[in-house]
């Protein structure tokens, strides 16, 4: 399921007592997916009772089908495609002085990687019809020949060169920190995504500075989606597991019956042990859970700087060290549990307060006058929900502290998560 997350086909063989027995939680969590994607279940008797090694257990057949999404892409549109067999060009030195000396040495690079492909491809493609195993034109085949390591479906020995040195150059453009410090978990797959269609796009410098200005103005986007993707993890999504039903207090909302509060502390399933040894390893999925949650608190912490690279260093100390308990981040605390679940303790509640107020207003919770008047100019209607949601003395606080508490997605983007510095 996570690996098609973003859209196909998968066809699953379970024991029946998988799903119809769900008494861990791991179980529970697979349960409530399957329903979210409505998956087909078909129950078998005796499957395997005529097999080598015959069993008389009952299976489930579970058919699921995630469907692609087939947006239009923010990221490529404006690309400058590159032309069939393209001759390598010199780049624009106008456009050079406006980026630093690694993108241009990158780019100088590729053209000369690709020029001296594309000479000794033509110059083999010339020698070809001499380089024959007979003169006698019967059963002939070349002695000598030139192919691409993986064809990949390619049948044009040239464009399909071009297309693999491409694709490496840009797979290694974004897993350049100057690009992965600036993005999200999702805005990163988004990127990554989109390799296999950026390999028909040239490798120059006018390309890369259109790549930027586009993550800039998804940037502003995919902040807003993982703050609200991470208000609702710790608010809703796993509020079927018992010990994150106390991650938020409930508020009846403006536009919305039910909205979420979130505490100082938090609990969500997130395993940072290894299912086949037990042994305490806080892999990807644990560090660009840490990282997303950290860049949030970074960003609704305007105007500070975040040290990304501390997330890993952190995380490596204390797997040597087996530190499950009290980990200290920047900005929280965590705990991991064998069970499966990690505790979280923020430690900035004035950041969590922002973090409550920028998903109320967003997702309709809040009323559209909150901040804008005081709680005694307010309709009882509104009173109702701020009662709800902090009370009077606290709205009161934030009404004259507007600028501390409301931070509007513009602002956000004044801050640039990058190295720390010293």
């Amino acid at each position: 399921l996570d690996m098609q997350k973003n859209g196909g086909q998968i066809v699953c063989l379970l024991n029946a007592e998988t799903l119809k027995n769900p008494y861990t939680n791991i179980r529970v969590d697979l349960v409530r997916r399957l329903e979210k994607y409505e998956a087909s279940v078909e129950y078998i008797e005796n499957a395997f009772v005529s097999s080598d090694r015959p069993t008389g257990v009952k299976i489930a057949l579970v058919y699921v089908n995630i469907p692609i999404n087939y947006e239009d892409s923010d990221i490529l549109k404006n690309l400058e495609k590159a032309l069939k067999i393209a001759e390598v060009q010199s780049e624009d030195t106008e456009l050079s002085t406006t980026l630093d000396s690694f993108l241009h040495a990158i780019t100088l690079q590729y053209q000369a990687e690709t020029a001296a492909g594309v000479k000794l491809i033509r110059e083999f493609k010339a020698f070809e019809p001499k380089c024959i195993n007979s003169f006698t034109g019967k059963y002939n085949s070349i002695i000598l020949d030139l192919k691409l390591s993986h064809s990949d479906g390619e049948k044009d020995l040239l464009n399909g060169y071009l297309n693999q040195v491409r694709y490496k150059y840009w797979e290694y453009l974004f897993g350049r920190s100057e690009f992965l410090n600036k993005m999200t978990t999702k805005l990163r797959t988004d990127y990554n995504s989109k390799l296999q269609e950026l390999k028909h796009y040239e490798f120059n410098l006018r390309n890369i500075l259109q790549l930027q200005l586009e993550l800039e103005q998804s940037k502003l986007k995919g902040i807003e989606e993982t703050i609200l993707d991470l208000f609702d993890e710790f608010a809703h999504e796993h509020s079927w597991f018992p010990e994150c039903m106390n991650n938020v207090h409930y508020y009846d909302g403006w536009s919305t019956n039910k909205c979420g509060y979130v505490h100082k502390k938090v609990i969500i399933p997130l395993n940072a042990f290894s299912n086949y040894d037990g042994r305490f390893s806080p892999r990807y999925n644990v560090n660009g859970k840490i990282s997303d949650i950290e860049k949030v608190l970074a960003y609704l912490d305007t105007g500070s700087k975040l040290d990304t690279d501390a997330i890993d260093r952190v995380l490596n100390a204390v797997e040597k060290t087996h530190t499950t308990k009290n980990i200290e981040f920047r900005y929280f605390y965590v705990t991991f549990y064998k069970k499966g679940t990690c505790h979280i303790t923020f430690r900035n509640l004035e950041l969590i307060k922002r973090f409550n107020i920028f998903a109320g207003r967003k997702k309709g919770g809040l009323p559209p006058s909150y901040g804008k008047k005081s709680y005694s100019d307010m309709t009882s209607a509104e009173k109702r929900v701020i009662d709800g949601f902090e009370g009077e003395q606290e709205y009161n606080n934030v009404y004259t502290h507007r600028d501390r508490y409301i931070i509007e997605s513009e602002s956000m983007l004044l801050l640039e998560v990058g190295d720390e510095s010293a």
